[in-house]
């Protein structure tokens, strides 16, 4: 094959061909091998001997596999094309999809779980590879993967042998190319520069987690001096202040009365700095009877006609 790689496409295809040739290979050197087995006495010779083959061939194969690779990896940034392989540039325009994609599969998982397991295989050098081809782009290779494969609903060989395939229904092929990886440096530097990311990356989670948590913390502590109906002698107490609230006519405005009431209740939490449950309560005692509303009510009126009285 001419070393003049024209596009990427053609990439893509004479990779997944030369996969299905080494997949074509294992599948006959296993077959001759198991009917040697089979016949119960055959000369040593004659197994090393196929074993040579198969490596010779086998690494004919390898090495026309990593120039490709090299060749994909190349292409890779220019396509916008995620594989596990793919520089760095490429690997943090995926990383938000590819973490969106992880935590919708692992619904108990957050981005800190996604981190770890994206270190995992990246520090694990022989990690599983697997490159995910259509079907239908690959239509020139289609018809030696029937002959391969007729059923393609069911495992073709195990990803983790070899260049083993996997059907995904009958539109995608799943294709393990971990035993044709280049050892060249650019690869190398990539996956550094991956781990570098993450790793900074899930320092800056660890503090937006500690953040939350101190946040939480704090609004805790906060919560008692929310919850008293008074503070100090010449403080309003929540009824107190809803009825002064409702002297100077801040309920009658249109957003206001449109609200639910819950709503009324958290805005006016904001705003007197108190439990909002207390104030809804104080609110609905608005629309009773004083009569209705506790032996304190009448005298909270009164105070707030005071201090009302005091602004003529």
């Amino acid at each position: 094959m001419a070393e003049n790689i024209t596009s990427f496409h053609s990439i893509l295809l004479e990779f997944f061909e030369l996969c299905l040739n080494i997949h074509k290979l294992e599948t006959q050197n296993d077959l001759q091998i198991r009917e040697l087995m089979g016949n119960g006495n055959f000369p040593a010779e004659t197994f090393d001997s196929i074993n040579l083959t198969f490596e010779s061939e086998f690494q004919k194969f390898k090495d026309r596999g990593g120039f490709l690779l090299n060749q994909l990896f190349l292409f890779s940034e220019k396509e916008n094309f995620y594989f596990f392989d793919c520089p760095y540039s490429v690997y943090k325009k995926h990383y938000k999809i590819r973490k969106q994609a992880y935590i919708k599969k692992y619904i108990d998982a957050r981005e800190i779980d996604f981190i770890n397991a994206e270190l995992k295989n990246l520090k694990h050098i022989a990690c599983k590879r697997v490159l995910k081809f259509p079907l239908k782009t690959m239509c020139k290779a289609c018809s030696n993967i029937r002959k391969i494969q007729p059923d393609s609903d069911k495992l073709c060989k195990l990803l983790e042998k070899g260049c083993g395939f996997m059907f995904l229904n009958n539109q995608t092929v799943l294709v393990n190319y971990s035993r044709l990886i280049p050892t060249s440096e650019p690869w190398k530097f990539s996956t550094t520069r991956k781990i570098v990311f993450l790793e900074r990356r899930i320092n800056k989670v660890n503090l937006k987690e500690q953040e939350k948590a101190q946040k939480k913390e704090n609004k805790q502590k906060k919560l008692p001096e929310l919850d008293q109906s008074k503070h100090d002698e010449d403080d309003l107490s929540i009824n107190q202040s809803v009825l002064l609230l409702e002297e100077l006519h801040l309920f009658d405005g249109e957003h206001f009365v449109k609200a639910s009431r819950n709503a009324q209740a958290d805005l006016l939490s904001k705003l007197l700095r108190r439990n909002a449950k207390n104030i809804k309560e104080a609110l609905v005692k608005l629309e009773k009877p004083p009569s209705k509303c506790g032996p304190g009510y009448a005298k909270d009126r009164d105070k707030i006609k005071k201090l009302i009285s005091k602004l003529e």
